[in-house]
C-alpha cells in the first residue's frame, strides 16, 4: 500500500505562549527561555489502496477530537550575541471511520504519528528595544509514521 500525505494550511496560526520572562544564570550574562507552541491546521490524505484510491480530510476541530498527544516547545540559550536553540514537534493522532467498501469491511481506522526536532547555534547581528536580528546554522531530523 502506498500511502501520500498532504498538509494543506487554510486554517494556519502559530502562537508562541511564553512561559515566564527569560530567566538569567547566577553566573552572568546566560539567559534562557523556554515557550509552548499551538499550531492550528487541516489535513488532507490520499491512499492507494488494491481497491482504489481512498481521500480523506480532518479538519482541526476533527483533528483535537482524534488527538491521542500532542507536544510543541522551544528552548533557547543565550550569551551576549551567541545563542542555542532547540525545539521539538511531536503529536499523534489516531482515527476511525466507516469503510469506503461498504459491507465487506467494518471500518477503517489511521494512525499517524509524527516527530521533529532541531537545533540551531545562532548569532546577534542587529538588536533594538523592539527587534532583533539573528542569523545561525543548524540541524532538522523528521521521522512519521502513517
Amino acid at each position: 500500500m502506498l500511502a501520500r500525505t498532504h498538509i494543506r494550511a487554510t486554517a494556519y496560526a502559530l502562537v508562541r505562549v511564553a512561559m515566564g520572562a527569560p530567566i538569567l544564570a547566577q553566573d552572568g550574562g546566560w539567559t534562557f527561555d523556554v515557550s509552548a507552541n499551538l499550531w492550528f491546521n487541516d489535513t488532507t490524505v490520499a491512499t492507494d489502496t488494491p481497491f482504489g484510491p481512498v481521500d480523506a480530510e480532518l479538519s482541526f476541530s476533527d483533528a483535537i477530537q482524534d488527538l491521542d498527544f500532542a507536544f510543541i516547545g522551544t528552548a533557547e540559550a543565550r550569551k551576549g550575541p551567541w545563542g542555542v536553540i532547540g525545539d521539538l514537534l511531536y503529536y499523534r493522532l489516531t482515527a476511525d471511520g466507516p469503510s469506503p467498501q461498504g459491507v465487506l469491511f467494518s471500518g477503517a481506522s489511521a494512525r499517524t504519528e509524527m516527530t521533529v526536532i532541531s537545533g540551531y547555534a545562532t548569532y546577534r547581528v542587529y538588536e533594538t528595544p523592539m527587534a532583533a536580528v539573528d542569523v545561525g546554522v543548524g540541524a532538522r531530523a523528521f521521522w512519521t509514521s502513517i
